[in-house]
């Protein structure tokens, strides 16, 4: 999106899908090896929302007030709803973990895609440091839907996990 909002050449969607691929399985690894204390995050305070939206407009330019809206209709950042998913994932935290150490390995793609002579990191394509960083913080955003990024965030752990992803990409 940013590419297109800054008018810069449009990367191949195909290629975008492959390096999120590889990320999203990261997710999943992540995630899997994490024992989340829930009681410290019943209590584990949030960005309010003015500076939440304001993280929003820089990272989706003119697209932002669409981003935004989203979030009013749908709240996926309220606390409320925020508290009745963490009982959720409490509550069926040893069969999401199951699950999400049952998918398919970043390498797998890694390999598969570096075979085809395809690129496998988000600087191969020209995303700078910054752009990869505020993709995957907010790319939860962008659709009305639960997703691996997601439940990093509810769980506490988005900006570690996207911290980890920059600095094997990036340094």
């Amino acid at each position: 999106m940013r590419y297109l909002l800054e008018g810069r050449e449009a990367v191949f969607h195909g290629t975008k899908v492959g390096i999120g691929t590889i990320i999203a399985l990261k997710a999943h690894a992540y995630l899997a090896g994490l024992e989340p204390d829930f009681q410290a995050l019943k209590n584990m305070p949030r960005k309010p929302f003015d500076q939440w939206e304001q993280e929003i407009r820089t990272a989706f330019l003119g697209a932002a007030d669409e981003v935004i809206a989203l979030e009013k209709k749908g709240g996926k950042n309220d606390p409320e709803k925020l508290a009745e998913r963490l009982a959720s994932i409490e509550a069926n935290w040893e069969q999401i973990k199951a699950l999400l150490g049952s998918t398919l390995k970043a390498q797998v793609v890694c390999d598969i895609l570096t075979n085809l002579d395809a690129p496998t990191k988000p600087h191969q394509i020209g995303v700078p440091e910054e752009m990869a960083l505020q993709a995957i913080l907010y790319a939860k955003e962008i659709r009305d839907r639960y997703t691996a990024l997601q439940l990093l965030w509810d769980l506490g752990e988005l900006e570690n996990f996207a911290e980890s992803v920059i600095n094997e990409y990036y340094h």
